[in-house]
């Protein structure tokens, strides 16, 4: 395990983040994911030969269809029965013209963290998924009790905590965050899930 490597795991584990560390890249900036792959969701795509759905318009599409229920796509939008038909592992046919939901998110997000010297920027990058996931920051500096970004994090549910020679002091505790379902927390588990699917291949059961 490398420095970084270290640091990021002892990070996850001040606050009680459980799962995979990803770091996915988003506009404001990089948020390390802590997560928990759903085995069974990424067989299925093993085996339909479906990796990571990161296409927006594909996941609004598949967030129009509940799981599991059959749905009849005269019901539906044309563009959103267009989209989900031409994508392999997405969706199977029901009774007549229904259409069945089989794609789910890949994961689940236990927290998200960022890490660096400045509190402005690190909050700004974790406030990117502040509806989905308890999240925490990490500064490489002392932190002084009167710090306005130290009072920011509070008053926003921000876990706090600092690294000083490899050293993670949690300062606050972050607050729980009760997930808000829709297509925007399904791309980050998508995001996150593409950089992992490489390294999941061997929990793939063979025949």
């Amino acid at each position: 395990m490398t420095p970084v490597e270290a640091i990021r795991a002892k990070s996850a584990e001040a606050f009680g983040f459980s799962g995979d560390l990803v770091e996915v890249g988003l506009r404001d900036g990089p948020v390390l994911l802590a997560v928990h792959v759903d085995e069974s969701e990424h067989c299925r795509r093993a085996a339909a030969q479906l990796g990571a759905i990161t296409d927006r318009e594909l996941l609004t599409a598949l967030w129009e269809l509940p799981a599991g229920l059959e749905i009849s796509a005269s019901a539906l939008p044309g563009w959103t029965v267009d989209r989900l038909q031409n994508v392999r592992g997405v969706v199977v046919a029901g009774s007549d013209d229904s259409l069945v939901r089989a794609a789910r998110p890949p994961l689940r997000i236990s927290g998200a963290l960022a890490i660096g010297q400045r509190f402005d920027s690190v909050l700004r990058r974790v406030g990117q998924v502040s509806a989905l996931a308890p999240m925490a920051v990490i500064v490489r500096r002392v932190v002084d009790a009167a710090d306005p970004g130290l009072l920011d994090a509070q008053l926003f549910g921000v876990g706090v905590g600092t690294a000083l020679d490899g050293v993670i002091t949690p300062l606050v505790e972050a607050a729980p965050v009760v997930p808000t379902p829709g297509p925007y927390l399904w791309l980050i588990a998508e995001l996150a899930y593409e950089q992992l699917v490489g390294e999941l291949s061997g929990r793939v059961p063979t025949p």
